[in-house]
């Protein structure tokens, strides 16, 4: 089932939260892969302070996208999930900076102590459409300290796909397995799993492989978080953006179809466009 707002309202997304601070706008003509992080400064973020609703929208639970239709928008959530410093923040500013100014969103950040949860929203132009509904898509990171868990459970509320951030240095080999098992524990009390959800796996830092810092074999990696292969995996360098486009396209193709099988089945709606 898929949760319709009534009255054409919009939901809102997670208000009431310590600290917000806005990402300022990046320069014209960056895209995926370049690994450019121009404009992404200390100084190019603004703050918001405490208690200040992050636009008019609701609160999203339960397993389900939104329709609103004030906008004649599909919301669909996507989360980037793993252990600290693993890359996803990372993953979210090269993407945020390659989208164009006229399909995203601020980039914003919610702070706490040594750690942050980063989300913008914006309208992919080649995703098509379902019925005579855009797919608008909000991308989220949830804090990698497992202190924060409280955070994470909150970001995964109303969850559509997950990207699973593995940190590929051998000395993080602990914390990838530790953070995936928490990802399913969460995503059980929610009445959820991996294998209920879309969800890519990207490996991450693989640029390391033939330094000095041991890296762990992609094979190795395969057995420790998708014994089965039933996951999609890419190899990726987040801070080149290499590996970075393949993984941002697959979840939201995964995504999109997922959340489109749904509503035709619930609502008679069908997935269409380009």
């Amino acid at each position: 089932m898929l949760k319709i707002c009534g009255s054409g309202s919009i939901p809102e997304k997670h208000g009431d939260t310590p600290r917000h601070r806005m990402i300022g706008q990046t320069p014209r003509g960056c895209r995926l892969g370049t690994g450019e992080f121009l404009g992404y400064t200390d100084s190019a973020i603004r703050q918001v302070r405490p208690g200040n609703r992050l636009g008019n929208k609701r609160h999203r639970d339960g397993l389900m996208a939104i329709i609103s239709f004030r906008s004649d928008e599909i919301h669909c959530k996507i989360v980037y999930y793993g252990p600290g410093r693993g890359g996803k923040t990372t993953n979210l500013i090269t993407i945020h900076k390659a989208l164009g100014d006229q399909v995203r969103g601020e980039l914003l950040s919610i702070d706490t102590s040594g750690d942050r949860t980063l989300f913008f929203d914006f309208l992919p132009m080649d995703l098509g459409s379902i019925g005579k509904f855009r797919i608008k898509i909000s991308l989220y990171t949830v804090p990698g300290q497992v202190r924060y868990n409280d955070t994470r459970k909150l970001v995964l509320k109303g969850v559509d796909g997950i990207v699973f951030v593995a940190d590929s240095l051998e000395a993080r080999r602990h914390n990838n397995i530790e953070s995936l098992q928490n990802l399913e524990e969460n995503l059980k009390e929610q009445g959820k799993s991996t294998t209920s959800l879309p969800v890519v796996i990207q490996y991450n830092k693989r640029d390391l492989s033939g330094s000095k810092v041991a890296v762990i074999p992609v094979e190795e990696m395969d057995r420790d978080l998708n014994p089965q292969g039933q996951l999609p995996c890419f190899s990726a360098s987040a801070l080149k953006g290499d590996g970075v486009r393949e993984t941002f396209k697959k979840v939201c193709m995964m995504t999109v179809v997922d959340v489109s099988t749904r509503l035709l089945k619930d609502k008679g709606m069908s997935l269409t466009g380009s």
